[in-house]
């Protein structure tokens, strides 16, 4: 990069304002707000060089992704993985990893549905994701839990008045999310949904006329 060059970004970064390095960027060289841009630490500007989009659809190439497969399938990722594993457990009270464990485990048997399938008990806006244990970690509370957003998680975790709060909130309050129609438009009625386990144990329903047009599918192909 000549000095040229570094003192317009300079000037460009003063008025809050940078350029995309791709040559095919849809802003076609046009300064755009650093809001646009995601944050790089070692950049000498603190941003990326590419926009938001431009990295999306880096990410996306075949190139890239499998250069990210293959450092998923190398010793290094699988050590560092392994480490982070650990550290977290050692930093992570026995309790809370005891019931976060029960939690996920009544999931997997079947005995209490997904977060997902919830709307958030605190904001009732957006759906849920996680599930909180708005009555502590104690033995005798870990199935006590209500479904929370992730950004209502943060916030109630950090702040007591809140987690105060919430311990009043109760199963009931629950606003269910479950789907009535498949993906391919067909509802589910008594006499169209089907129901069967995973491997895991857990149970999950089916759309009986999508198994069924499956099936006709597969016999016609062999």
């Amino acid at each position: 990069m000549t000095n040229a060059e570094k003192l317009e970004r300079e000037g460009l970064l003063d008025r809050g304002l940078l350029k995309c390095r791709r040559s095919s960027c849809r802003f076609r060289g046009e300064a755009q707000p650093v809001t646009e841009f995601g944050a790089d630490r070692r950049s000498a500007t603190g941003y990326d060089g590419y926009c938001k989009t431009c990295r999306t659809e880096l990410r996306r190439t075949p190139g890239a992704m499998a250069a990210r497969k293959r450092h998923r399938r190398s010793l290094k990722y699988r050590q560092n993985q392994l480490t982070r594993a650990k550290r977290t457990k050692a930093n992570t009270p026995k309790q809370l990893l005891r019931a976060r464990w029960t939690v996920q485990n009544a999931i997997n048997l079947g005995h209490i549905p997904r977060a997902r399938v919830f709307q958030c008990s605190i904001c009732a806006q957006s759906q849920a994701r996680d599930y909180h244990h708005h009555r502590g970690y104690d033995e005798a509370h870990m199935l006590d839990v209500i479904p929370v957003c992730r950004q209502c998680h943060l916030v109630v975790d950090k702040n007591p008045a809140i987690q105060r709060r919430v311990s009043k909130i109760q199963r009931k309050h629950w606003k269910p999310l479950v789907a009535t129609h498949c993906k391919r438009g067909h509802p589910f009625t008594p006499q169209n949904t089907g129901r069967s386990r995973r491997a895991s144990g857990e149970g999950y329903r089916y759309c009986k006329q999508c198994h069924r047009q499956r099936a006709r599918e597969f016999r016609a192909r062999h």
